[in-house]
């Protein structure tokens, strides 16, 4: 879309400013959230949302977030400036940026608020971090923080609604959506890893991934 004149112009016309967008009639769906495309498809197969607990979130975020970790941890300090064809961003902004989404809905169970705009300013805020050591350390803080968290969230917790760029969507959905985003950019820096002559290590399979909602696309 980046390179399509028309499709940019009609994504603007619609008032929106991220991707992925899906328009089903006159229903538009921000982001891959499963839920609502189930709903707006009417396919009848929504999964509940009460049957993602929090040990279960955090049993699928502890393999994802720690492969996550394991690739950033092989990245040297000399290509965070490294951008690929696909993004105008650094693979720095790339990092934190996959960081930014958990910890962001982790922030809107305090603030009840999670903005199109707190995205955007992580590739400012990620300038900061200039080494793969900084950036690792604050991984590991955001993963310390989900750990707390999901330790001690009850059913009143995960289900808070918290008024998001994507609508009003509860803190259960949000870290189901950023588990996603997640697994999905750590499939993607598994392909940078070619382009920058980087053998993963240990990388997570497709088998290890099963059962996290994310797009089929790589890009």
């Amino acid at each position: 879309m980046e390179h399509d004149p028309q499709a940019i112009a009609e994504f603007h016309a619609l008032g929106l400013r991220t991707l992925p967008v899906t328009v089903i009639g006159d229903t538009v769906v921000v982001g891959f959230n499963r839920g609502a495309l189930v709903r707006a498809l009417r396919l009848g197969e929504e999964r509940r949302e009460e049957d993602v607990s929090a040990n279960n979130l955090l049993a699928r975020y502890e393999p994802v977030m720690g492969g996550f970790l394991r690739a950033n941890r092989q990245i040297p300090d000399a290509q965070l400036d490294w951008k690929s064809p696909e993004r105008d961003r650094t693979l720095r902004g790339f990092v934190y940026h996959v960081y930014d989404r958990p910890d962001l809905v982790l922030r809107g169970t305090a603030t009840g608020v999670y903005r199109y705009e707190d995205i955007q300013g992580a590739f400012i805020t990620a300038e900061s971090f200039r080494t793969t050591d900084a950036l690792v350390r604050h991984g590991e803080a955001v993963l310390e923080r989900l750990r707390r968290y999901l330790g001690g969230a009850g059913e009143s917790e995960l289900g808070l609604q918290i008024d998001s760029y994507q609508g009003m969507l509860s803190v259960r959905e949000l870290l189901n959506l950023a588990l996603g985003h997640t697994a999905h950019h750590l499939k993607q820096i598994y392909h940078y890893f070619g382009s920058l002559g980087i053998a993963p290590e240990s990388p997570l399979t497709t088998e290890d991934l099963a059962g996290i909602d994310l797009p089929s696309e790589l890009f």
